[in-house]
């Protein structure tokens, strides 16, 4: 037997502090965290000196973000922090104390609690949104049953270690490289300058999204994204004055999430924050793109390109590719067995991540 119970009805509920400002905590920095609406890092944004909710007087108690992308992410606490007006928080009122488990409620409401905030681009999860939302707690001879939470919630605490352990599983395979480049194998290093010609020029500042809105077609855009299939300018008509078009080329990303080389084929065009990379015609026939694009990523992740260090074609001119060789010539066989012995084993990766995902998924639900 069940009974339905407002939040409002079982909780205190309270939205946090807007005096809790980086300038706050650094006049009082100290040990006691404070929580806000992001999601990493256990929901703290910084420490103080000071707290307003202690878990020796409240016990275990919840916490919400209230705005943004995660608006609704729900935590337990059992410590003595604060919160920021971008969170909230729910203590069990005094005569529910002996009645409820929070760590059940937290188990109820966990994956579900997102669904109530509002809004697209800034969700919202307001307290007076809260107060309404409905949880069902067991019954036995009518009256809440808490050894029953209790036994729910022993059985999801396993559940749930069970899913964070596959989760730092996925983690540690997301972290391992895959180095397809064979040691038994000759290699020659050439410089991008020789390899490419860098006289080639990208798009200026003028090509902006209102360009390619106003002159739609279905060539597309890319700018300086680390997604390869990201098309984030939209989509052109060919033959506008005064634009650079491209086809079948590498790029590599001057600016955004810079140092990223991507293989486009068909004809394309960039914006000002993405070169060309254009082979001389010299390689057209003896280098693949598919390999070039592995091995200069391969050796861009050491030079630690970013928003305030940009591939410049300077940099980029400098830069050393190890193409394989045979009998003193590069071998595009050689080239094409390391990208698909690469491909190879990517695949088998994330097939193993992804069954490991579908596996935490169907054990939690």
């Amino acid at each position: 037997m069940n009974k339905e119970f407002l939040l409002k009805d079982i909780f205190d509920i309270y939205k946090g502090d807007s005096k809790y400002t980086h300038k706050f905590a650094i006049k009082n920095p100290g040990e006691y965290p404070v929580y806000s609406s992001q999601t990493v890092n256990n929901g703290e944004i910084f420490k103080i000196s000071t707290y307003d909710y202690d878990n020796d007087i409240y016990g275990k108690c919840l916490t919400w973000t209230t705005d943004g992308i995660y608006a609704g992410t729900l935590f337990i606490r059992n410590n003595k922090f604060s919160i920021t007006t971008h969170a909230g928080v729910l203590i069990l009122k005094e005569n529910f104390k002996n009645l409820i488990n929070v760590e059940y409620i937290y188990f109820m409401l966990k994956d579900i609690l997102r669904h109530y905030a509002i809004g697209e681009n800034n969700k919202r999860l307001t307290k007076n949104i809260i107060e309404k939302i409905k949880i069902v707690l067991p019954l036995k001879n009518n009256d809440i049953d808490i050894k029953l939470q209790d036994e729910v919630c022993e059985k999801l605490r396993k559940v749930q270690d069970i899913k964070d352990n596959m989760l730092m599983l996925i983690d540690k395979l997301n972290s391992i490289e895959v180095d397809p480049f064979p040691n038994n194998v000759e290699f020659k290093s050439i410089k991008a300058k020789d390899l490419f010609d860098l006289t080639i020029s990208s798009n200026n500042s003028s090509f902006t999204k209102k360009v390619v809105k106003a002159n739609k077609g279905e060539i597309p855009v890319y700018g300086a994204s680390m997604n390869p299939h990201e098309v984030g300018y939209g989509y052109i008509k060919d033959n506008v004055p005064g634009i650079k078009y491209f086809s079948d080329c590498l790029t590599i990303n001057r600016n955004g999430s810079a140092g990223f080389v991507h293989k486009r084929q068909g004809k394309f065009t960039i914006s000002m924050d993405v070169t060309p990379l254009v082979l001389n015609k010299k390689f057209k026939t003896s280098v693949d793109l598919d390999f070039l694009t592995l091995a200069i990523n391969r050796k861009l992740k050491n030079l630690n390109f970013g928003f305030t260090n940009k591939a410049g074609k300077d940099r980029i001119a400098k830069i050393d590719v190890e193409i394989p060789v045979e009998n003193g010539k590069f071998s595009i066989e050689k080239q094409r067995e390391i990208f698909n012995r690469y491909i190879t084993i990517l695949n088998i990766k994330n097939n193993i991540i992804e069954k490991i995902r579908e596996t935490s998924e169907s054990i939690v639900n």
